[in-house]
């Protein structure tokens, strides 16, 4: 069940990617995901406390796109520590 889990993860990432691009996740480096998983994890709490209704996608999709979002979040720090990518957030701080 993890593997197919796994799996279902990746393919998440790569149509997010396909339909969006990476650019989005890219303008705001290490913040970027951390924004999106905010949105999701915000969108769940909600449903589960009756606020909100899941309309255009089921909870399982949004947990796939939290853990997606987790991995991405993963490879930008490794960019960042790399100096292939600027941080936000420490830029942020520094100002």
């Amino acid at each position: 069940m993890f593997k197919e889990t796994h799996e279902k993860i990746l393919n998440t990432v790569n149509k997010k990617f396909h339909d969006y691009g990476k650019e989005p996740l890219l303008k705001f480096a290490d913040l970027g995901p951390f924004i999106k998983m905010d949105t999701k994890i915000q969108r769940v709490e909600g449903h589960y406390r009756g606020k909100v209704q899941m309309v255009d996608e089921s909870v399982e999709d949004t947990f796939l796109d939290i853990a997606a979002f987790a991995i991405w979040a993963i490879v930008v720090r490794k960019f960042i520590k790399e100096n292939k990518l600027k941080s936000y957030i420490i830029t942020e701080v520094k100002s």
